[in-house]
């Protein structure tokens, strides 16, 4: 609940509040249930209680008479992956309510990469974002190949926001498959090595892979067509996991905007393996 400002690349918390209460407000919880007035406490960075008339004993009274409290927003669909290496603060999304991005959005990404493909991943992103080549120089550390160690580095230099990585379609395609990405269908093999990347991203806590599965002409052509869909879709079955009841479904995009869960998945691969 602290203001934060970037230092460089870290973010330094300008205060420590261990308890917080914010006062007098009008609470929209989120629920989606009636905005109503009621005061908020936080103790050591978590949301204690909610209700008329607490106690403010040893806390920090914030004055929200007038004003509206919330959750954090979640930004969905974001594409601060490199200038959160750059930017920590994630200015100005704090500033406007967000608390937490999506990254990794649209098949892009900085992970999987390796050391002798970095060029190509920078110029991918900077020609769909239109950004400038030589920031990827300048404000990106590199330091990683695969998603474990990407994780790590986002973590060492702190953020202001919390950052939801997903893994992209065409970054995993160019870690396996190299310059061919651009050529051709993923073999079996390769396939297989994708889906291997996407399991042990997950196993570290990565929970979503955004696939772009449509017609996307980039530099030099087409990673994903069209007629790749069975193709693609099948590895994303790794993907299936879920901490919540031991569901395993997950949704996944194909390229006429419907929506497969896994038991489509499961269908496609059978279909294929039959072939």
């Amino acid at each position: 609940m602290a203001r934060v400002a970037a230092r460089g690349s870290q973010v330094e918390r300008s205060e420590d509040v261990s308890r917080l209460l914010v006062r007098g407000g009008t609470v929209l919880d989120g629920s989606g249930g009636p905005s109503r007035a009621a005061d908020v406490l936080v103790v050591d960075g978590r949301i204690a209680e909610v209700g008329t008339g607490l106690d403010d004993t040893g806390a920090r009274v914030l004055d929200a008479g007038g004003a509206y409290v919330a959750p954090g927003f979640i930004d969905t669909h974001t594409h601060l992956d490199p200038s959160l290496f750059w930017d920590a603060a994630c200015d100005p999304m704090p500033q406007h309510g967000v608390t937490t991005v999506l990254i990794g959005n649209c098949s892009l990404g900085l992970v999987p990469v390796r050391s002798d493909a970095i060029d190509d991943v920078s110029k991918l992103f900077c020609y769909i974002e239109d950004m400038p080549r030589e920031t990827f120089a300048l404000g990106i550390p590199w330091t990683w190949e695969r998603y474990p160690a990407y994780r790590d580095a986002m973590n060492e230099r702190g953020l202001g926001v919390h950052a939801a990585p997903l893994l992209g379609h065409s970054v995993l395609r160019m870690y396996v498959m190299g310059d061919d990405a651009w050529e051709r269908a993923a073999s079996d093999a390769e396939r297989a090595a994708i889906a291997a990347l996407l399991d042990e991203a997950v196993d570290e806590r990565l929970r979503v892979e955004s696939a772009l599965l449509g017609d996307p002409i980039h530099l030099r052509g087409v990673l994903v067509r069209p007629r790749e869909e069975e193709r693609v879709v099948a590895p994303l079955l790794v993907l299936a996991h879920d901490d919540v009841g031991g569901d395993r479904r997950v949704r996944v995009p194909d390229v006429r905007g419907r929506v497969h869960v896994v038991d489509r998945c499961r269908q496609v691969e059978a279909a294929r393996r039959r072939q």
